[in-house]
């Protein structure tokens, strides 16, 4: 093993589901700030994903990513989107059982994201 498998290990971290997202078309969204490093999988699909003020980058299904210090990291389906902040209100505005949908199936193929909270036990 090396010294960060070591270092892992002993904080026992947990990974706790935050939520999941759905969109179709054109779509921007930002995670509120987070306490605790994230955890983000592509499920489906691909995006953007920019770290605060940080460098864009392409993610597509399979691709993760470890955000951490989640202040305002964002998704969005291309460069110059509008992006809407998943606030509580945005997403009991958009949620369809469990799930928050942004744009309409319609639209096109879908991108997925799960995304979960890291903390130490």
């Amino acid at each position: 093993m090396d010294a960060l498998t070591d270092v892992v290990q002993l904080l026992r971290p947990k990974t706790v589901l935050m939520g999941s997202m759905v969109a179709y078309g054109g779509w921007g969204v930002q995670v509120p700030s987070q306490p605790g490093p994230m955890l983000y999988f592509i499920m489906e699909g691909s995006t953007l994903f920019r770290a605060d003020k940080g460098e864009t980058m392409q993610l597509e299904t399979g691709d993760f990513i470890l955000s951490g210090n989640p202040v305002a990291d964002t998704f969005f389906s291309h460069s110059g989107q509008e992006i809407v902040l998943s606030d509580e209100e945005f997403k009991a505005r958009n949620s369809v059982d469990g799930e928050v949908q942004v744009g309409r199936a319609e639209l096109g193929n879908p991108t997925r994201i799960i995304g979960g909270c890291i903390s130490a036990t």
